[in-house]
């Protein structure tokens, strides 16, 4: 399936037809947790736009050759920084270096290892970037990508030309969220396989999967490499023909517009509840039993013998059960350098 033979569905075009309508304006609220990405803050948007505007994530690197320090917290700064990194990873002698720049600015180390060992990693990524293009790209024949992980996703949609969206965790919560109220709108309830993607909640409560009866999404960290890069492309078609139907982030070039786009959902994306500071408290101190269990579990994994075993987390889901799956977050950091053993353990995987 190419990007025409998915526009052509009848249910996308429908799909698009109402987003383009509806994203402009498209009211989310929800508390923003304190991290060390960002301080905590209410959210609150009213449209795409809106959203992007209010982008955070708050991080610095330092350039090993020059000992530049980049301190990065909004979007216009996060996009100087990442179009250093482009440049970083396009230039063969440099490749590895910038590519784990990404994952340290992205806090996600799944794809350390992978990109440390791999011989020919430049031309694998150029070689990914070229058959990636949005115009050309077949869903159906996507077997050449080795590995497609939180890191890898921003990876490549930093060195695309075209703007291929970095699909983690944010962003598959904010388009699932967006195909659901689109599937109630015309009453039915029901979402069409064509646009069922993967995507998992948040640790400590966060909730990334849309609450729509009767539908399973795909859990996104269970999902092989060619699944996850085909959510990322199919999210991308939406994202480019919505774009090419409004006037949306308007008076910039067009891979800064998919940009600010992603900016947007990623931000609306954070928890799909309309929470605020108290309501989330609420929620974290009923989920403080099942954090606990959660980190008794990562413990344990530290201890399994079988490297090709991880145990699953159960996190608590918004009605009140428990689901089996690893979230970004907590894969983030098992996979942190001072935790060997699991990041061997998720590698393995």
């Amino acid at each position: 399936m190419n990007e025409q033979d998915f526009l052509n569905d009848n249910d996308v075009q429908s799909f698009i037809k109402w987003a383009v309508n509806f994203i402009p304006n498209w009211q989310k609220q929800h508390w923003v947790r304190n991290s060390r990405f960002s301080p905590g803050f209410q959210f609150s948007c009213n449209g795409i736009e809106d959203a992007a505007n209010q982008y955070i994530w708050q991080t610095s690197w330092s350039d090993p050759n020059t000992n530049q320090i980049y301190n990065v917290h909004d979007l216009s700064s996060t996009l100087n920084l990442l179009s250093y990194f482009r440049q970083v990873i396009i230039n063969p002698t440099t490749t590895i270096d910038g590519c784990e720049a990404v994952l340290n600015w992205g806090n996600v180390y799944g794809a350390l290892s992978f990109i440390k060992s791999h011989v020919g990693l430049s031309q694998y990524i150029n070689d990914c970037k070229i058959r990636l293009a949005l115009n050309n790209v077949d869903i159906s024949n996507l077997n050449f990508i080795q590995k497609m992980d939180s890191g890898m996703t921003k990876i490549h949609s930093i060195v695309s030309d075209d703007g291929l969206v970095i699909y983690d965790s944010r962003v598959a919560a904010a388009i699932n969220e967006l195909i659901k109220i689109w599937a109630q709108s015309h009453n039915n309830n029901f979402v069409p396989h064509i646009l069922l993607m993967g995507c998992s909640n948040g640790r400590g409560g966060l909730i990334r999967r849309p609450n729509l009866p009767g539908i399973n999404y795909p859990h996104l960290f269970n999902q092989n490499s060619t699944n996850w890069t085909s959510y990322a492309i199919k999210t991308s078609w939406v994202m480019k023909n919505i774009l090419e139907n409004t006037e949306l982030f308007t008076n910039l070039d067009f891979w800064t517009r998919m940009m600010y786009f992603q900016a947007g959902l990623f931000m609306i994306g954070y928890d799909l509840r309309q929470t605020t500071q108290n309501s989330h408290r609420i929620a974290l101190n009923q989920n403080n039993v099942q954090n606990q269990n959660e980190q008794n579990q990562a413990n344990n994994n530290q201890n399994l013998q079988d490297y090709g075993t991880t145990a699953p987390l159960l996190i608590c889901s918004a009605d009140g059960n428990t689901q089996n799956y690893r979230s970004e977050e907590h894969t983030s950091e098992l996979q942190s350098p001072c935790n060997l053993v699991c990041r061997l353990l998720l590698e393995k995987k």
